[in-house]
């Protein structure tokens, strides 16, 4: 299928109708599957960094510090492993930061790490078992309770203790 990365017709249609919007909205793109790959790759990384911008980066909104990532570096990182180290420890960075500013921490991704429960089995629609305990354990460990992913096409919660997966 078409991937939205390599379709410029798309992304300009995209910049054109965003820069309609009132300059006081501010709009935050997360990359997905479809923008980076499945199997993100040098190429497709470079791409959507070049048409969109960062894939992962912090925002503040008052006493919040929202934290976009991309989590196909997550679920995939097997042709771009180092890009996927990079932003681990830029996000374990970030948390002891958040921490430090009194921030309350929102993560926002396009695969969620589960759909229902922190030990659900691997599907396509969540982040590999292995790697979602270590990232479930560093969000306990800094206190983070919302996590919003998209990807799954329907509304899911889950909950891992105080952890919400929305």
């Amino acid at each position: 299928g078409i991937q939205l990365a390599d379709d410029a017709d798309q992304i300009a249609e995209y910049h054109r109708i965003v820069r309609k919007l009132d300059a006081s909205i501010k709009v935050y793109n997360v990359a997905g599957n479809h923008d980076v790959r499945n199997e993100p790759t040098e190429e497709s990384l470079a791409a959507y960094r070049k048409n969109w911008g960062p894939d992962y980066y912090t925002f503040d909104s008052g006493d919040t510090r929202g934290m976009v990532l991309d989590s196909s570096l997550i679920q995939t990182p097997k042709n771009v492993q180092a890009e996927a180290d990079k932003q681990e420890q830029w996000l374990r960075a970030q948390l002891a930061k958040a921490r430090t500013d009194g921030k309350r921490i929102v993560i926002f991704q396009h695969i969620p790490f589960f759909l229902e429960t922190a030990d659900e089995p691997d599907q396509y629609f969540n982040i590999p078992r292995q790697i979602r305990g270590r990232y479930l354990a560093l969000f306990h460990e800094y206190g983070v309770h919302y996590i919003f992913a998209g990807h799954y096409h329907r509304n899911a919660e889950g909950h891992d203790g105080d952890l919400d997966m929305v």
